[in-house]
């Protein structure tokens, strides 16, 4: 009843205080569900749930999710516990379709087709390991079959194009190890491979095509993919990481459980794949991106958690390394609209392999033809080698202003702390002066954009003034941390979003001070950075922001390509428009577990970035919580689609739910628009199609291809907690 008493109060309250100012605030549809959870009411197992909008203004939304009403489940390393065996679904919808004498605007689940289940792998198995426990808690001795166990589905639009990666435990072939993870009381675990779906849906009916594209012969995590159209190809590129010694718990002294990727052995490399037409041709065998793998070693040596062949024996050699790369970020750029040969980008961490000298890691950035791919490559190294640089992202355009010449922004967390410990947020901007504006001798050199957001004091010290100078040094103020940074690129505007705190120690071990999120934007016309503006405002520092989304508006669509002849302004991008959301978590103490999320909170600007409108939430959420938002929108920005998970703690289980804007002059939701992800292109095509069949057929390359056939409180009471006459006692509400 705790639970609950909290829950609704936090959501009643969010709504009293967002209502007293409810001036040009977005205003979002009833939620609805998009996930079936099976069966049996509570059965859901929803997760990461991914939303994106084709060139021809198609909504098509990915997840994970249990299968039917089995009750099957499978071991998870990050929350080290069993979990519903889950696939992976999609589901679509295409605004503004007629059906009878309305038309439907995807706000209901039933404007979206049934959900396609493109994995397929939750009821088959390719290896026995020990991972089942007793009532105690307590490993049984048995080989138990381990489910096809599908991982986040991550996903990446061109045209009509849609193409799916995620990592799998069934991994057919006979190359499939697993690891004993000795600190989980010898847990035994397969290695994870990759698999990539795709569809085109101009095509009628249109299939997804699922292959296998490794074989656990090393345990595969964090993969990415991306695509560009030119004429009728789909040119795809995915990347991922692979540690011969099995995914590594690692400390999990970061944000988050641990086990994500960011820890490595040794010896482990970035890989890629890549065809000149995912419709087409197979992908290319994989290759090592990165040249990490230098020796192999004695696997008996006892310096690494036991590794076993497919058929349960050890195994004796392992590869190995000075050096691990991990959590790759991948683009495919076109330099020029149209261009044949697209440049491929890849960057991402990699530990320094000083053999202990030095624990940091380096940013290392690759840059090369899409058609010659770099393997076995080195990289260049474009972060301060002294310090420790790690979460490397970036954003890109095709058209940049021709005085400005802006192409791309790189961006990562930097400090001199490791394991976790505080850092600030770099940037780097690609010019192309003459040149492609994608090279490292092309990026500006590095700025800190979060030092000294807020006035900050040292121990014992008076408070200082807020300089966010972009020239100080990641340790002038070691007390503030930097974190979770997005960002967007449009025109001659680079905005960086990150989330902040004054004392990291302080926010990480107490509740005395918390994080928000903030932005800058740099004008490329002027050369200048405007100041930080604190977008979240938090002022209960029991509360946090998490997951921040940062999302501008994508190019031009039909009914806009024409300046003399616009005939649908919703289709015409504005360029000084972006949409920002985040979740909102308690501020738990770090050595006591993560906090429990709460709702979303979204706002936009019309002006870049200098005003704001209010505060919003989707209404209804009660004693739920709702988590990990993905936003998508009009090019016009009139119309956004909103995609979360939420935990429904009524009846049980997690869903994937649904939302959309509703604007107080509604627009014409007609079909067809630019990219959402890579802004500036035009789309590939308009023609108004069906909604995709659920059959299946075999695609090939690059490895085995298969056919996956209330309570109610005094309102005075809460209108007078709602303006603080009661903030002496929110503590015992909030926590």
């Amino acid at each position: 009843m705790k639970l609950k008493y909290k829950k609704i109060t936090l959501s009643l309250v969010a709504t009293l205080l967002l209502g007293a100012n409810a001036h040009a605030a977005i205003g979002f549809t009833a939620p609805e569900t998009l996930s079936s959870g099976g069966d049996v009411t509570g059965n859901g197992a929803a997760f990461k749930t991914k939303l994106v909008r084709l060139g021809n203004g198609m909504l098509v939304s990915v997840f994970g999710d249990s299968i039917g009403a089995s009750e099957a489940v499978a071991y998870g390393l990050k929350e080290d516990d069993v979990h519903k065996v889950r696939d992976i679904f999609a589901r679509t919808c295409m605004p503004n379709l007629k059906e009878g004498d309305t038309y439907k605007d995807c706000s209901l689940e039933t404007d979206w087709s049934e959900a396609v289940n493109i994995s397929n792998t939750a009821d088959k198995t390719s290896a026995s390991t020990k991972w089942t426990r007793d009532g105690d808690g307590d490993l049984i001795d048995l080989d138990v079959a381990f489910p096809g166990d599908s991982e986040k589905p991550n996903i990446f639009n061109s045209g009509t194009t849609a193409v799916v990666t995620w990592t799998d435990k069934y991994c057919p072939g006979g190359e499939q190890r697993s690891v004993e993870y000795l600190e989980r009381n010898s847990i035994e675990v397969p290695f994870s491979c990759v698999y990539e779906a795709h569809v085109n849906y101009a095509n009628q009916p249109a299939v997804w095509t699922t292959t296998q594209l490794t074989f656990g012969e090393r345990d595969a995590k964090q993969d990415v993919n991306k695509g560009v159209m030119h004429t009728d190809k789909a040119k795809w590129i995915i990347t991922w990481q692979e540690d011969p010694q099995g995914l590594q718990i690692g400390g999990g002294d970061g944000p988050g459980d641990g086990a994500s990727g960011a820890s490595v052995s040794h010896g482990t490399d970035i890989w890629l794949t890549t065809t000149n037409d995912i419709h087409t041709e197979n992908f290319a065998e994989p290759a090592r991106l990165t040249n990490n793998m230098t020796l192999t070693k004695d696997a008996t040596h006892g310096d690494a958690n036991p590794v076993y062949e497919n058929n349960g024996t050890a195994a004796a050699e392992l590869e190995s390394g000075i050096a691990g790369a991990s959590r790759a970020n991948t683009a495919l750029v076109n330099v020029t609209v149209g261009e044949v040969v697209p440049t491929a980008l890849v960057t991402y961490e990699e530990t320094k392999g000083t053999g202990g000298l030095d624990d940091g890691k380096y940013v290392i950035y690759h840059n090369f033809p899409f058609d010659t791919p770099e393997t076995n490559a080195t990289g260049d190294i474009i972060s301060k080698e002294d310090e420790n640089s790690r979460r490397v992202r970036f954003v890109t355009q095709v058209n940049p202003s021709p005085t400005a010449k802006m192409r791309m922004g790189v961006f990562w967390r930097q400090g001199n702390p490791t394991a976790g410990g505080p850092g600030d947020i770099m940037v780097r901007l690609g010019i192309a002066n003459g040149t492609s504006g994608l090279t490292p001798a092309d990026m500006t050199p590095a700025v800190n954009v979060s030092s000294n957001t807020v006035p900050w004091s040292p121990i014992g010290g008076a408070i200082e003034e807020s300089t966010n100078n972009l020239n100080d040094t990641t340790d002038l103020n070691p007390y503030e941390d930097a974190r979770a940074h997005r960002a967007a690129i449009r025109g001659d505007d680079f905005y960086i979003g990150y989330s902040y705190t004054k004392d990291w120690a302080i926010a990480t071990y107490t509740d005395l001070d918390n994080y928000n999120f903030w932005m800058r934007r740099y004008d490329a016309t002027t050369s200048t950075w405007i100041d930080a503006k604190n977008l979240s405002n938090i002022t209960d520092t029991t509360l946090d922001v998490k997951e921040p989304r940062l999302v501008g508006m994508p190019g031009n669509g039909p009914g806009c390509t024409d300046p003399a002849n616009i005939t649908n302004t919703e289709n015409c991008q504005n360029k000084g428009r972006l949409l920002i959301a985040w979740g909102m978590v308690s501020n738990g103490y770090e050595h006591i577990g993560a906090g429990e999320e709460f709702d979303i909170r979204y706002t936009r600007t019309n002006d870049k970035g200098e005003t704001y409108e209010d505060i919003t939430i989707v209404e209804g959420i009660g004693i739920n919580n709702r988590f990990e938002s993905q936003l998508r929108p009009t090019p016009a920005g009139n119309y956004v689609f909103s995609v979360w998970n939420e935990n429904d703690n009524d009846i049980g289980g997690t869903y994937s739910k649904l939302s959309i804007s509703t604007p107080t002059t509604p627009a014409v939701l007609a079909q067809g628009s630019g990219s959402v992800d890579e802004p500036g292109e035009e789309p590939e095509d308009t023609t108004v199609i069906d909604e995709p069949t659920t059959s299946y057929t075999s695609g090939g390359g690059g490895g085995c291809t298969y056919n996956p056939n209330s309570n109610s409180f005094d309102m005075m009471f809460l209108f007078m907690m709602a303006l603080g006459l009661l903030y002496p006692f929110r503590r015992r509400f909030l926590k």
